[in-house]
């Protein structure tokens, strides 16, 4: 029997057109007429993306039951006017390409089901300017679970700057696909992203990047793979050569919820979702530059300081409250496997704090993160002095309880992204720590009165107020960030004084306290501020009116050489922070003297 031929003309060619009744998926029916009439409807789409990229063809001249053929290498029959090359790493093969609705058709008029594509094309044809993730399910692995993970993915992504776009495979998955400037190599597109994706499996217990089947049971190959050169992924709009006839079809991420199966889109439904159309006409408009070997540059390692506040605003309802922990702030930076710690003044302190350089720890290839570093006691008290002696090194620093409290993060694998809201940074930031007892995130809290009482409760420093929306401005003070110290009434004996020096030489420097148990003294510190002129003159009258006495406390203080020691006859009332770890009060503050001699 003869076969059946139609001549025609497409977009100035002359095509000859063979059996087109024949059948190529026998389950559906759908006969080659039914795929040259899909790739008239689509072709649009499918040369947005796929036109002047090398073409690796999976030919099914008798249909997907029978025998296929792959072809990368061009047959020498194919039209001229069909652009061909052959590639830089591969001198052997003639590629052919698309650029036209002719070239589209011809190739379906061969049967070429499935049309697999570089992710390079000329003429930048050395450089990639898309990266593909294929999410390739293991058996058992449901639907609806890697449709979660897909948006995992998907924030992942975002975090970093990058735009997402997303397709069925046609098969049992989806891809993702990253527009990226053709600006890189790709070796350095692949080194990028494997790097990245190493970050998010330390996250994702359920996906892997190993190959092998006996290492993936359960899970999900993140199969970034097919980006190296001279590898390739099945185009958009593509059929694939499965029962059912379905297209590997992009779709809108607002789609996925509703989406059942990689294989939903098919010839045979493929008219209902023309709105799905053109998705990725512009998608080269949201191609994102790499930054291959980054550095932080200084200034997002700036801290961004708060103002001061002496109460809650019980009206404040765009804001959220966190602890104000009592140590010492400072930005850990995250290279790779290398971990810096800097101060709020830019010292180094990394050598002080050896706990918290595992970089296994953070979810992250690069990162800066903003937090206080704390010793608690063993009650779980933040203990200010013991964090001190570590930064200056005086204390074996193995045998105390550092944690890092974090709160905020400024850069985030080459993206910075202090310019975006605080919540987001905070969310992301949560996704980057790993369970460890290094590392804790400082909760945030909607009831700033509840907060604060438990915090006097503990005997803590007090309450930060942030604003929601805000962004992090670096090294700047502002209304966005405001603290509340907490500050505690106590009162003293004054046992001594310590001689004064510059304006305050004719008076005294400091007061020398302590508290009466029994009929011991015991020290409790000094205070220096507080004073104005007026009190400097009435309290230096006090303690002249108390007389030089002998020593009542029993320890050494510092500057006891300058010191004069007073009978225990007077009494003052100060405020202060909390108590150190030696029970000595913190940034005391006088306040006045009780009952004054008369």
């Amino acid at each position: 029997m003869a076969k059946q031929v139609v001549h025609t003309q497409i977009d100035g060619r002359e095509l000859k057109l063979s059996n087109l009744e024949k059948v190529l998926y026998p389950d559906c029916g759908v006969t080659k007429a039914e795929i040259i009439e899909y790739f008239l409807a689509i072709y649009p789409h499918l040369l947005d993306f796929a036109a002047d990229r090398p073409l690796t063809l999976i030919r099914f001249p008798d249909g997907i039951d029978a025998i296929s053929f792959y072809s990368k290498n061009t047959p020498d029959y194919t039209p001229e006017w069909i652009p061909k090359s052959t590639l830089p790493w591969d001198s052997e093969n003639v590629y052919s390409r698309l650029v036209s609705v002719a070239d589209v058709i011809y190739f379906a008029n061969l049967a070429a089901l499935e049309l697999h594509i570089t992710s390079g094309k000329y003429p930048t044809i050395d450089c990639p300017d898309h990266f593909v993730i294929d999410l390739d399910p293991s058996e058992g692995y449901t639907f609806s679970d890697l449709k979660l993970l897909a948006v995992e993915i998907k924030q992942f992504l975002e975090m970093r700057g990058f735009v997402t776009y997303i397709k069925t495979s046609g098969g049992k998955g989806l891809h993702i696909i990253v527009p990226i400037q053709a600006i890189h190599t790709y070796d350095e597109v692949m080194d990028y992203f494997k790097g990245l994706f190493k970050t998010f499996i330390q996250t994702h217990p359920d996906a892997t990047l190993k190959m092998s089947k006996d290492k993936r049971k359960g899970k999900v190959l993140l199969d970034i793979f097919r980006n190296h050169k001279g590898n390739t992924t099945v185009a958009p709009y593509s059929l694939r050569a499965k029962p059912g006839a379905p297209i590997a079809m992009p779709f809108p991420w607002e789609y996925l919820d509703d989406l059942p199966s990689a294989q939903h889109f098919t010839l045979k439904n493929y008219k209902d979702y023309n709105h799905f159309f053109g998705l990725w006409k512009d998608m080269d408009k949201s191609a994102k530059a790499l930054t291959v070997n980054p550095t932080i540059k200084p200034i997002n390692t700036a801290a961004m300081l708060a103002g001061v506040i002496d109460k809650i605003n019980p009206k404040a309802n765009d804001v959220f409250y966190e602890v104000k922990w009592d140590g010492i702030r400072a930005c850990l930076i995250k290279q790779g496997k290398t971990i810096k710690i800097q101060s709020r003044s830019g010292r180094d302190i990394t050598a002080q704090f050896p706990e918290f350089l595992d970089h296994t720890m953070i979810a992250a290839n690069q990162c800066a993160i903003d937090g206080e570093i704390v010793v608690n006691d063993e009650a779980g008290r933040p203990q200010f002095s013991e964090v001190i002696s570590r930064m200056h090194g005086k204390k074996n620093i193995l045998k105390q309880n550092a944690v890092f409290y974090a709160f905020d993060c400024l850069y985030l694998d080459h993206v910075d992204i202090t310019r975006r809201p605080i919540e987001e940074r905070r969310e992301t930031l949560t996704s980057l720590l790993l369970p460890n007892k290094y590392f804790r995130f400082s909760d945030g809290f909607e009831d700033g009165f509840q907060l604060l009482e438990a915090i006097k409760l503990q005997g803590m420093e007090g309450v930060m107020v942030k604003k929601k929306g805000s962004i992090y401005q670096p090294g700047q003070r502002t209304k966005d960030w405001l603290k509340l110290k907490i500050r505690h009434d106590a009162t003293c004996y004054i046992v001594g004084y310590t001689l004064g020096s510059g304006d305050r030489s004719p008076y005294f420097g400091s007061l020398v306290l302590a508290l009466k148990t029994g009929d011991d003294y015991v020290y409790k510190g000094r205070v220096g501020t507080g004073f104005n002129s007026d009190s400097l003159t009435s309290v230096l009258e006090q303690l002249k009116a108390a007389g030089v006495g002998k020593k009542v406390i029993q320890i050494k203080i510092d500057e006891e050489n300058k010191t004069t020691w007073i009978n225990p006859r007077l009494q003052c009332e100060i405020s202060y922070a909390s108590l150190s770890s030696n029970e000595t009060y913190r940034e005391p503050v006088f306040k006045t003297i009780i009952n004054p001699i008369v």
